[in-house]
């Protein structure tokens, strides 16, 4: 199995969730601040998706891929379908 679609995901949602929480403050924020915000919390998601990426590719080594993508699948409720689920 491929993990792959789940770190796209995982990521994805992390920058939803980041997007939606720097919005809520735009209206308090010049524009330079804003751009800063962004910058910041961008590369905050990047570090976290990284970290995630490497833990799984440690994962992967250990025979232990389907186990970790599920683990990330329930805790941030991810809409990845496994391989071989029907559509």
């Amino acid at each position: 199995m491929t993990v792959s679609p789940v770190i796209q995901e995982f990521k994805a949602t992390l920058d939803q969730i980041r997007q939606q929480e720097i919005n809520r403050y735009l209206k308090n924020l010049t524009e330079e601040e804003s751009q800063k915000g962004q910058v910041i919390t961008k590369n905050i998601i990047q570090k976290d998706s990284e970290a995630t990426r490497a833990s799984t590719q440690a994962a992967c080594q250990r025979g232990e891929a389907e186990q970790l993508s599920d683990v990330l699948r329930t805790l941030f409720n991810l809409e990845v379908r496994k391989e071989g689920a029907e559509a």
